[in-house]
């Protein structure tokens, strides 16, 4: 993707490279309306709301957005390694409009509160670190899958949600945690 120039970019989508050049201005541009896009999976998620039938459904469907942001994210962040203007711009972009892992992990760790506050997960539980736990593995998977092409011997995200709601929940509720409900 580094390489990719507009003129490859416009062929491939059967276009003139001047309509990528009038709707984008230039490559940088582009690439930044495919990370903006790209985050559309976890806008929607937070804009909708977080809570869900279950914590352990809830951390499922958190996660599930974050990978399919990750997985065009990861593919413009290091793009935009390769290419002075492109990384400043994506830069400039995530400082001015505040983007980066940690949105995700505070909308979480708030969700995480609110279930303290009504009692169905433990009052004494890290929620911060849980939610970078969620975020953290699902960088960890879709960069595995990048750069390996494979997640072979990985803990997946269904596995390390289970093992976090096991840690989540009252002990007397623990034994239902891997229920998928």
């Amino acid at each position: 993707m580094a390489r990719l120039t507009t003129r490859e970019i416009a062929e491939r989508a059967g276009v003139s490279e001047g309509v990528i050049f009038y709707h984008f201005k230039d490559r940088a541009g582009l690439l930044l309306a495919v990370f903006m896009s790209g985050l559309q999976p976890v806008v929607v998620f937070s804009r909708i709301g977080i809570a869900r039938e279950s914590v352990r459904a809830t951390l499922l469907e958190f996660g599930r957005a974050v990978e399919e942001f990750l997985d065009v994210g990861l593919d413009v962040l290091v793009a935009a390694q390769a290419d002075t203007r492109v990384r400043v711009a994506l830069a400039e972009l995530m400082a001015a409009d505040d983007l980066g892992p940690h949105r995700g992990i505070a909308a979480l760790a708030a969700y995480l509160r609110e279930q303290q506050q009504a009692g169905t997960i433990r009052r004494d539980a890290p929620v911060e670190v849980v939610a970078s736990m969620v975020v953290g593995q699902c960088f960890f998977q879709s960069g595995q899958r990048k750069l390996t092409g494979h997640c072979r011997d990985v803990a997946w995200l269904e596995e390390m949600v289970d093992a976090v709601v096991m840690l989540l929940l009252p002990p007397a509720e623990v034994t239902t945690a891997a229920d998928p409900r």
